[in-house]
């Protein structure tokens, strides 16, 4: 029966690492991502501006970093105001 729990208990581990890999990498691949966009695309490109929010979300729902997801979504927000919207 122990050796069962400690199998189980192993497992369970392995899965818990891998989602951490999974979790680490994703948010060096949205960084490098998000680099480069704003080195080769304007402001006010779709794509970059797309990145921007799914990066923020990426911080809010996976990472659990709502401080972060806000302050990201807020300069996409604020290009917005200054640039599109008439407040």
């Amino acid at each position: 029966m122990t050796m069962q729990f400690e199998s189980k208990a192993h497992s369970v581990g392995c899965v818990l690492n891998v989602c951490a890999d999974v979790v680490s990498d994703s948010e060096k691949s949205y960084q490098a991502a998000l680099d480069i966009a704003k080195d080769k695309l304007q402001r006010s490109h779709p794509i970059r501006l797309g990145l921007a929010l799914n990066y923020s979300v990426f911080f809010y729902e996976i990472q659990n970093a709502s401080d972060r997801a806000c302050h990201l979504a807020l300069e996409v927000r604020l290009f917005f105001s200054e640039n599109f919207l008439d407040f």
